[in-house]
């Protein structure tokens, strides 16, 4: 199985820690017996959730970003045309088109992605937040999130909508 590119610093530095491989009878002059934390041990919660919390980052692809749930098996991939979610051979694409009140709907602009706000309690192994996806629009940011039950998307509306005239 090969890593993603954000993992590979971070398996790399892993790979490196002194004593490591180091057997409880190490022989003499080295570090001697490695702790081995237990499937209780808070630190240890703590690393994996961040590991799996790092799997579903937001990463650039060129003028697009792509982001993974593999606990459902789902991808990802963000541009200015909208999202395109891929399981297995199944695509969707989904793309915000419109909004507003019925009767005074305005049309949503062509967006590039970026980083948008962090997801709330969700840290890389670094301690940085991990970010949502954001297509700004005036008065209207559209947000996307991976986590372990797939893909959220939601919309942050910054003032009302405008009312339909004539009533």
């Amino acid at each position: 199985m090969q890593l993603p590119r954000r993992f590979a610093a971070f398996a790399l530095t892993v790979a490196l820690l002194p004593g490591c491989a180091l057997a409880p009878d190490a022989p003499p002059g080295g570090v001697g017996p490695v702790a081995t934390p237990t499937a209780g041990d808070p630190w240890m919660a703590e690393v994996s959730a961040r590991i799996r919390d790092a799997a579903h980052a937001f990463e650039a692809d060129g003028e697009a970003f792509v982001s993974a749930s593999p606990e459902t098996g789902i991808t990802g991939r963000f541009d200015a045309g909208g999202a395109v979610l891929t399981r297995g051979d199944d695509d969707i694409a989904v793309r915000t088109t419109h909004w507003g009140r019925a009767g005074a709907l305005d049309a949503v602009s062509v967006a590039t992605p970026g980083p948008g706000r962090c997801v709330p309690e969700r840290q890389d192994p670094s301690g940085r937040c991990i970010a949502r996806l954001a297509y700004a629009e005036a008065g209207l940011t559209e947000w996307w999130a991976a986590g372990p039950e797939g893909f959220e998307q939601g919309w942050t509306v910054a003032a009302p909508p405008r009312a339909r005239t004539g009533w």
